[in-house]
């Protein structure tokens, strides 16, 4: 990936290689390579076979018994090249949730049609609050969070926009991807504009929501899925008319 003419920062396809195993599938992603500053995340799970499981390990999530474990936590700052001004606060995570028994059993995980609905059916119990709005990128209940289908994978992702924090001018890209019948991948793309008192924006909101979803493109182009021989075999037999 190419930056803005005069931005400076980091992209995930020069970051490295983490490899992650779970009952189902194993997951490969690039995480950014960032120097060490002081107030800045930049976590990446030592562990990384989960096909055990320790209750341990895990934090609870909700109140129906859902467990998650973060995989990577990062934030960064873009600036100009010129000028050294700051642009934008950066933020990116990566987490995995654990479905409850009867999610298991139900098998929704694994078909992509059940995994959207419930998907899209959760997130807008969460975000019902944000019900409408005259801005066209901003999500809401109305235009389903700007849901779309990531393709190029055995189960399809889902890709959506919303605002994690109240009152965030920008929404987060976000994506969902099942890892077979167990778990769940969720990521986060956030951005954070700068704003300087007595300087102007030398850059639109489009611009820099432009710019977030380029560098969320770059994450997914070295994001891969590999399903193990068993949980293709369900997948493809609930794919069967």
């Amino acid at each position: 990936m190419e930056l803005p003419e005069g931005f400076v920062g980091p992209v995930f396809s020069g970051g490295d290689f983490v490899t992650f195993r779970f009952d189902d599938a194993d997951l490969s992603f690039r995480v950014l390579v960032l120097p060490t500053e002081v107030g800045r995340a930049n976590r990446v799970s030592v562990k990384t076979d989960f096909t055990a499981f320790d209750r341990n390990e895990w934090r609870e999530r909700g109140e129906i018994g859902h467990l998650s474990k973060s995989l990577v936590a990062q934030s960064w700052q873009v600036y100009h090249e010129e000028t050294h001004l700051n642009i934008a606060d950066m933020f990116f995570s990566v987490e995995v949730v654990r479905n409850i028994d009867s999610e298991v059993k139900s098998l929704f995980s694994v078909n992509f049609n059940q995994f959207y609905s419930v998907t899209l059916s959760e997130i807008s119990e969460l975000y019902s609050e944000d019900v409408s709005s005259d801005i066209s990128y901003y999500p809401t209940l109305e235009n389903n969070f700007l849901f779309q289908k990531i393709d190029g994978y055995k189960i399809g992702g889902i890709r959506a926009e919303l605002m994690v924090i109240k009152g965030q001018k920008h929404p987060s890209t976000c994506a969902f991807f099942s890892l077979g019948r167990t778990y769940t991948l969720e990521i986060e793309l956030s951005l954070y504009p700068w704003k300087y008192e007595d300087i102007a924006q030398q850059y639109t909101d489009e611009f820099l929501l432009k710019f977030k979803e380029q560098l969320f493109d770059d994450f997914l182009a070295n994001l891969t899925i590999e399903y193990s021989a068993e949980a293709k075999a369900i997948i493809e037999q609930l794919e069967k008319p």
